[in-house]
């Protein structure tokens, strides 16, 4: 079943001169594009779509926001759902919409969801905005593109887009943001999407009443506001980068160079590592569901913790290998 093509933007839509500003406001009733605040906003975007278009086996395009593994999170999470079946991936978003399944040469008629991970998890890698909006431009209007920014606040600042302008542009997009990374508040659970009222319109259809509280909504709004704590959460993250990546160079490491707030490095018998790890008190995170069993993401933490980390780092690895 094909989807009907989203609404086209309304020409007296109003400009805001600051995303910041802009999704300030939104939050304090000024809705401008149709702004939702949802946990996990990923998931319900996609079931919003396939249930107010009365389609019970959607095709779910996986995007990859780089060229090594697929991004098997998705895959999983949706396997098995009476609603999605997962018809294919894309290795980059350069190659897409072209070769999404095997011998196919586009994106399917009755695909109805693209999903994209920029920076992505794990692997860290990073897609310029060219790479991006030239994706925009040639994927059919009537397909949902959630483009998840997650870790966008670790981007140098030459490398932060301005998507809310790519919203403007496309009504099939939802970009979708998180306080629980560089804003520090993940134990409240709160997070955000934009898109424009036709597409916001169809998630209020479906998420659960009160599904972010207030005291979680007043403490995002306040968050948005602090940019000096902010800084120092960039500052730290990058510090912290360095300080990963040159013990890892020392001990002959391979690492996928990060955009985000982790690294993503080869350690080898990663499943014993990782179990050697745990047992000096440290805990990484094993990524052999993403068909990645050589390697271990470390999430980057505070200076002491990192040192933790490499301090155990060695004899957990000459343990795993013996």
């Amino acid at each position: 079943m094909s989807q009907p093509d989203l609404p086209a933007p309304s020409p007296a839509m109003p400009v805001q001169q600051s995303e910041r500003i802009q999704i300030v406001d939104i939050l304090r009733g000024f809705a401008l594009f149709g702004i939702l605040f949802v946990a996990p906003i990923v998931q319900l975007s996609v079931l919003g779509y396939a249930a107010t278009t009365d389609v019970k086996n959607v095709p779910v395009v996986v995007a990859d926001a780089d060229r090594s593994a697929a991004s098997r999170e998705l895959v999983t999470r949706f396997a098995g759902s009476p609603y999605f079946t997962i018809v294919g991936t894309v290795t980059s978003v350069n190659d897409a919409p072209a070769n999404v399944v095997p011998g196919a040469q586009t994106v399917a008629e009755d695909t109805a969801l693209i999903y994209v991970a920029n920076p992505n998890n794990p692997t860290g890698t990073y897609l310029p905005a060219a790479a991006i909006e030239s994706f925009l431009q040639r994927v059919p209007s009537r397909v949902v593109i959630v483009l998840d920014e997650a870790y966008n606040e670790y981007l140098r600042p030459e490398l932060r887009t301005d998507s809310v302008a790519w919203v403007r542009r496309h009504p099939n997009l939802l970009v979708s943001r998180t306080f629980s990374k560089a804003f520090g508040l993940a134990g409240l659970r709160v997070g955000y999407g934009i898109a424009q009222p036709a597409l916001t319109d169809l998630l209020n259809r479906v998420r659960q009443p009160f599904n972010v509280n207030s005291a979680a909504q007043a403490a995002a709004v306040a968050a948005l506001a602090d940019e000096d704590f902010l800084a120092r959460s960039y500052a730290l993250n990058l510090s912290g980068l360095q300080q990963l990546t040159q013990a890892f160079e020392a001990l002959n490491l391979e690492y996928v160079p990060s955009y985000g707030n982790f690294v993503l490095v080869k350690v080898g018998p990663a499943a014993r590592v990782y179990q050697e790890l745990l047992k000096r008190g440290v805990i990484v995170r094993p990524v052999a569901n993403y068909q990645l069993p050589e390697w271990l993401r470390v999430s980057i933490g505070l200076p002491g913790e990192n040192r933790r980390f490499l301090d155990a780092l060695p004899d957990a690895l000459a343990a795993a290998r013996s």
